[in-house]
């Protein structure tokens, strides 16, 4: 079958496979991903209007749902990482398109135990982490957020309708209830509340920082990034620019004192190459170029995407399935950028509390969300206040994935 990988997906073991009569013959691998590769045959009507899936069942009766893109090309990768069963027989059943019974089996291996040594977790904006990083959530994770994420372009857009009557005040009053969600929010995720801080920088002027290395970067509002640390916990645990201006230079050297003070084993940050988000890109570049040049112990990088504007959702079906491979078919992915692939189940309660805490965010939060999708969990995922909710959809599945850099 085909070599084409557009993700520069580096296995450890290639296995070529065949699928005969709905049925595969797969082994476990401990300590490693599994993604299966198929190859789209056809497409039927129902695909037009319903996103297709396949259904894996095990022979001891365990099964997974993982929904694909309606407009579904050439190849779709399925999450294996799930089974744990030495060796047995998968039933495949695929709805809304067949496949060719030649096939891939990828394994990823890692020697990573994530609860073991120290988890930098670095997002952008408050949320980030949460919509997408909870399964590094623990004793042991560091959660540093950029950015108070207080932009609000229009009065029309503020949380609260007519509350503030100007862009000076609704600003503040945003920056102000999302950095403080940033570091209390993430204890429900047992993230210690003394390994959490906001570095306060400019919501939306990351990209720009990125790009204008030397200059102070302007907002729409006058407030000040000191303004947006104040509810870090005292002492922080790493020394930050003292009431920094909004510039690249402040921030590389916050984010330099962070990584040299938590000597982290993995970091984990949005994906530069798939996720579309200008912030979100930059955060990552910003990163990996930093790593390369101060000393530091970091042997694994972990990539999260939320934003692939063009093909949203990167992520199909209802709440409550199973993620695979994030589906995007124009990949920006250096050839030189060889990358691996990790899966992590979350456990019920996990997704509950992922939940919760997506729920507590005011920037995910229900009642801001007007773009509503069947989110159909439990009574309480049912309720007004979470219901058909965009987000939730999206992110409060079975699993959580990343593609990882080994360095």
């Amino acid at each position: 079958m085909s070599n084409n990988n557009p993700f520069n997906l580096q296995p450890d073991v290639t296995e070529d496979v065949t699928i005969s009569n709905g049925k595969l013959n797969f082994i476990f691998r401990p300590n490693n991903s599994a993604l299966l590769k198929l190859t789209l045959n056809s497409k039927n009507f129902r695909s037009w209007f319903k996103e297709p899936y396949i259904k894996v069942q095990t022979a001891e009766g365990d099964h997974r749902i993982q929904y694909l893109p309606p407009k579904i090309h050439n190849s779709v990768y399925i999450d294996l990482s799930w089974i744990r069963a030495n060796r047995t027989e998968l039933t495949l059943e695929s709805v809304g398109a067949t496949f060719a019974s030649e096939a891939q089996m990828l394994y990823f291996a890692f020697n990573d135990p994530i609860e073991m040594g120290t988890t930098l977790v670095v997002a952008p904006h408050p949320d980030d982490g949460e919509l997408c990083c909870t399964s590094f959530y623990r004793p042991n994770t560091y959660l540093v957020t950029l950015s108070a994420g207080e932009k609000v372009k229009e009065l029309k857009k503020q949380y609260y309708t007519n509350m503030d009557n100007s862009i000076e005040q609704a600003s503040l009053r945003k920056g102000i209830l999302r950095a403080y969600n940033s570091v209390t929010t993430p204890m429900l995720g047992d993230i210690r509340q003394d390994r959490m801080m906001n570095l306060g920088y400019f919501d939306a002027t990351l990209a720009e920082m990125n790009k204008s290395r030397d200059q102070v970067i302007e907002t729409n509002h006058s407030h000040s990034i000191s303004t947006f640390r104040k509810f870090n916990p005292q002492p922080n645990f790493a020394e930050l620019t003292a009431d920094p201006e909004n510039k690249y230079s402040n921030l590389i050297a916050d984010l330099t004192s962070v990584i040299k003070t938590v000597n982290p084993d993995r970091i984990v940050v949005t994906n530069p190459y798939l996720d579309t988000h200008l912030d979100h890109m930059a955060a990552g570049q910003m990163l990996l170029e930093l790593l390369d040049l101060i000393p530091n112990n970091v042997r694994y990088v972990y990539l999260y995407s939320i934003h692939i504007k063009r093909e949203k959702p990167i992520f199909f079906g209802p709440a409550l399935n199973q993620v695979g491979m994030p589906y995007i078919p124009t990949a920006r992915i250096p050839e030189t950028c060889r990358l691996k692939y990790r899966s992590f189940d979350l456990s019920e309660e996990q997704q509950k509390v992922k939940t919760i805490m997506a729920n507590m965010m005011f920037d995910t939060y229900k009642f801001k969300d007007h773009r509503y999708q069947k989110c159909p969990y439990t009574d309480y995922i049912n309720s007004p206040k979470i219901g058909k909710a965009y987000y939730f959809q999206r992110f409060v599945k079975q699993n959580e994935v990343f593609l990882v850099i080994e360095r």
